[in-house]
């Protein structure tokens, strides 16, 4: 007896500090199998990441209805490219010996959040992409709609910024009405041209929900010494009717000069059980020849738990000379924990 009750002593003596910090451990496992067919180049079958992330947040109740708040959440790629590269570009490795397996360009921030809402300063998602990110039914699938090599899919509509240097401030929901700021200096030591102001670039989302509606607004202004001056604006649409979801945004955008681009997209699933059936289409017009491109995906996911899950998924991308047509046959396989 007096053997258990010292070794249940030295036990909570380790996991004692963990849990009076209130730190949550959590990730994401997503992997897929697929068949790729790309016009004018080989079929092939790839084994791919789809948006495999590590991640510790936690709080403090700091009293009178102040806590502090944290958030350094990490992608991790279980597989990344062929035996003979990377996805991302880089040196070779690939399925061999890749040392290159965790990047910190996910969510980290800390911050302070009560009755008057969340303000945190760090690295974060912008507002605008808040605002639309609920009618992306094909998430860190084969079909997302984000743009990002990491997801397989070059050929997704829509830019996904997450900014460095970041304040933000997020507001209690006023009835259903939630209102989303982020502020980012320029910081000429990384852009020799930019200002020298705290809000040299921002963006804002007001969202709204209300039982089966959800309505989406979003605004970013950027201006980056690779891509020139960015501006997009957003309107999502969602409505739900018992088993049945169907969203549709509109996207805005001008990049440089001489690159304006319209973006539609429509989607809609069904639930029935621990299955979801997906559908989406999307269309792509910009200034730039060569850049116009659409696309369509169908979809399935069934729910073997409430971490666990399979998928399957069918994307076709109809692209001109910019970009090749592709059509993808996905198998995944993910859990959350």
């Amino acid at each position: 007896m007096n053997k258990k009750i010292i070794a249940a002593a030295i036990a909570a003596s380790f996991v004692a500090p963990a849990v009076m910090a209130d730190v949550t451990v959590y990730g994401k496992v997503r992997q897929s199998v697929d068949m790729v067919d790309v016009t004018g180049g080989d079929d092939e079958w790839q084994i791919n990441d789809r948006g495999s992330r590590l991640g510790f947040k936690g709080s403090e109740d700091l009293g009178n209805g102040l806590k502090a708040i944290y958030k350094m959440e990490f992608n991790v790629f279980a597989s990344r490219g062929g035996s003979t590269g990377k996805t991302n570009g880089g040196a070779a490795g690939g399925h061999v010996n890749d040392t290159d397996t965790i990047t910190a360009n996910r969510n980290q921030y800390v911050g302070l959040a009560g009755d008057f809402g969340t303000v945190l300063i760090g690295r974060h998602d912008a507002p605008s992409n808040m605002a639309w990110s609920k009618n992306n039914p094909f998430n860190d699938t084969a079909a997302d709609l984000k743009t990002g090599s990491w997801t397989g899919n070059n050929t997704a509509p829509i830019d996904w910024e997450r900014i460095d240097g970041t304040i933000a401030y997020v507001s209690p929901s006023f009835s259903g009405l939630t209102a989303a700021v982020a502020i980012v200096p320029d910081e000429t030591t990384y852009n020799a041209t930019g200002g020298d102001g705290l809000a040299d670039h921002w963006s804002g989302a007001l969202m709204y929900s209300n039982g089966p509606l959800y309505v989406g607004l979003g605004y970013l202004d950027l201006d980056t010494p690779a891509l020139g001056d960015q501006n997009e604006w957003n309107l999502t649409a969602m409505y739900s009717m018992d088993a049945f979801k169907v969203g549709v945004t509109y996207e805005d955008a001008e990049e440089g000069n001489n690159n304006d681009t319209e973006t539609w997209i429509a989607t809609g699933t069904y639930t029935m059980g621990n299955n979801v059936l997906k559908a989406q289409w999307w269309d792509k017009d910009s200034d730039t020849a060569g850049d116009d491109r659409d696309g369509w995906a169908v979809g399935l996911d069934h729910n073997f738990s409430k971490r666990t899950q399979a998928q399957l998924t069918y994307a076709s991308s109809d692209t001109n000379a910019n970009y090749k047509d592709t059509d993808v046959f996905s198998i995944g396989l993910n859990h959350n924990f």
